[in-house]
Parts: C-alpha cells; sequence; structure tokens
C-alpha cells in the first residue's frame, strides 16, 4: 500500500486491493515458495514486491484504455524477471557442490 501511495496510485484502486494483490503473491512466492527463507531473501523479495506494484501502474496505464484488466500479469512479470537469474542465497563454503 505503501508504494502504491507513494507512487501516487488512484485512491480507489488502492482500497478496492488492485495494488495489494499481485504484490503479495510476488512476495509470497519469492519470500517463501522459490527460495528458502532466509533475510537475503525476504530483501530480495521486498524489492521484487515494490516492482510488482510499479509494473501494476504501468499496465494499468497502458491497458486500461484498451479496456483490458490487469489481473494478476504484474505478478508473472515479476515472478519471471527475479527467477530468471536464480540466485543461490545459500552461504558459500569450501566444500565441493552437493549434488
Amino acid at each position: 500500500i505503501a508504494a502504491a501511495l507513494v507512487l501516487g496510485a488512484d485512491g480507489q484502486s488502492i482500497e478496492a486491493g488492485l495494488y495489494q494483490f499481485s504484490a503479495v503473491l510476488t512476495a509470497i512466492g519469492l519470500g517463501s515458495v522459490f527460495y528458502r527463507t532466509s533475510r537475503s531473501v525476504l530483501a530480495y523479495a521486498f524489492l521484487g514486491t515494490v516492482f510488482t506494484v510499479v509494473a501494476q501502474g504501468a499496465l494499468n496505464a497502458a491497458l486500461s484504455p484498451l479496456g483490458i484488466p490487469t489481473l494478476t500479469f504484474p505478478f508473472v512479470i515479476a515472478a519471471w524477471l527475479f527467477l530468471l537469474p536464480h540466485i543461490s542465497f545459500e552461504r558459500k563454503s569450501g566444500d565441493s557442490p552437493s549434488a
């Protein structure tokens, strides 16, 4: 909600939950489903969540003249982009990689 307010989103859209749904999906996906939870993963998930809100606003502006709802498309974009690098948040050790 704070990111949507800072970016100047419409109050009615925020109240309706349009900016929260995809952001929560991103937070759950990046924060606990796709990566093992740690402090660095939580920071990464927070970054992905803020990106989702930005993507939601951009897609709303781009698709509303066409009458197309964004639905969960911002979540899909954010999840794909933040899973592309497949970052390893586990600590590196001198041991050989485990199988």
